[in-house]
């Protein structure tokens, strides 16, 4: 069964952790993709842990990403976003054009971080209007402006940091504006309980597991934070809980060469063959399966 707090083994030095990406050193980095690019074998096409921002911006075409192992299609003046602490992989891309954009997490000042963090949905994905891609463009061509010839390198002059700080907030902004109006029928109370109640599960999952634990933090009922979570983002708290724990096992299971047994204690589960059937339900194949499966589809 879970455990409610963290074990000594989580604090043992051999705790199952997930390489960090080669340019989680880096502080920006801009540069144009095509299908040349996007399409050739190289670090991005392996699932990879960042510890930034990844920004997609396509003009022309599409590129199919998978974050966390779940399949997502950045179509034509679209944007696209994924979370520090996501796995992300280009899978491929059809008649693209387009900037890729990293940003360090740390040149991204705290209500930014908070607005994105406290997203409702697990990756962001903007359909931009025509005023909108051409904002986004044109900062990105300004960015790359004032880098070196070699658009590959890592920036990080003060007006390259100004203006990547700028294009972070304004995709805060533009989030938060299509996200106000797919929640006008909530209300701000309602949406701040289902933010705070996602904020707080992505730092504590490993340790509390009962929807009941969360509502004490909260200082809610459990029966009124359900009612308020699921009213807004259409799950119980128990699902939500789960996949946040499944979302970790995964990317473990693929990163890691640890058993599965070890990642269950590190996941908070000191009986791992609980552990098992919780994954089997919500996945729907055994961990093992699954780790053997994602490695071969990668090879």
């Amino acid at each position: 069964m879970p455990v409610r707090t963290i074990t000594k083994e989580l604090k043992m030095k051999n705790s199952p952790t997930i390489p960090k990406h080669d340019h989680d050193r880096i502080g920006i980095r801009i540069e144009p993709i095509d299908d040349s690019i996007i399409n050739t074998p190289s670090d991005f096409h392996q699932p990879h842990r960042h510890e930034h921002y990844i920004c997609i911006l396509v003009e022309k075409g599409s590129i199919e990403n998978s974050v966390d192992f779940r399949k997502t299609i950045v179509r034509k003046n679209s944007l696209f976003v994924s979370y520090p602490g996501q796995v992300h992989q280009l899978v491929k891309s059809t008649g693209v054009t387009g900037w890729v954009l990293a940003i360090d997490n740390k040149l991204v000042d705290d209500t930014v971080s908070s607005i994105l963090q406290q997203s409702l949905s697990e990756v962001i994905n903007l359909e931009l209007g025509p005023g909108e891609s051409r904002w986004f463009k044109n900062i990105l061509g300004l960015i790359a402006g004032t880098a070196s010839k070699d658009l590959g390198m890592v920036i990080n002059s003060q007006a390259q940091v100004t203006l990547a700080t700028a294009f972070i907030q304004q995709v805060a902004f533009v989030y938060q504006g299509r996200e106000q109006r797919f929640t006008l029928h909530h209300s701000a109370n309602s949406i701040y309980i289902a933010k705070k109640f996602k904020q707080v599960l992505k730092q504590q999952f490993k340790a509390l597991k009962r929807p009941g634990d969360y509502a004490e933090i909260l200082n809610l009922s459990v029966s009124h934070l359900n009612d308020t979570v699921k009213a807004v983002t259409g799950f119980s708290l128990t699902y939500l809980i789960q996949q946040e724990v499944l979302r970790e096992a995964q990317r473990l299971l693929y990163h890691s060469h640890f058993s599965v047994k070890e990642i269950a204690v590190s996941l908070g589960y000191e009986d791992y063959k609980y552990f098992n059937r919780l994954f089997g339900k919500v996945a729907g194949i055994s961990p093992g399966a699954f780790r053997k499966q994602e490695i071969n589809r990668t090879k």
